[in-house]
C-alpha cells in the first residue's frame, strides 16, 4: 500500500504536505465535475503539461468552462 501512495505522490510530482492536501481537494472536486468539465479540465492539464492543476487553476477552469456553457452543458 506504501508502493501506491509512493508512486501516486511522485506520479503528481506532490513534495509536500501542502500539496497533498490541495491534490486531495483537487481530486475530490474534479471527481464530481460533469464530463464535458472534466474533459476540459483534463485538457488544460495535458496541454501545460502538468500532472494536475492547483487549486486556484482548477476553480478559473471550472469558472471559465461554466461561464462559456449552459446548464444543459452546451456552448
Amino acid at each position: 500500500m506504501k508502493g501506491r501512495l509512493d508512486y501516486y505522490l511522485e506520479s503528481r510530482r506532490v513534495n509536500s504536505c501542502e500539496q497533498l492536501c490541495e491534490l486531495l481537494v483537487c481530486d475530490r472536486v474534479k471527481s464530481v465535475l460533469p464530463e464535458g468539465c472534466m474533459r476540459y479540465v483534463l485538457s488544460i492539464e495535458s496541454a501545460k503539461g502538468s500532472s494536475w492543476l492547483g487549486l486556484c487553476e482548477l476553480r478559473e477552469s471550472i469558472d471559465r468552462y461554466a461561464a462559456a456553457h449552459s446548464a444543459g452543458d452546451k456552448p
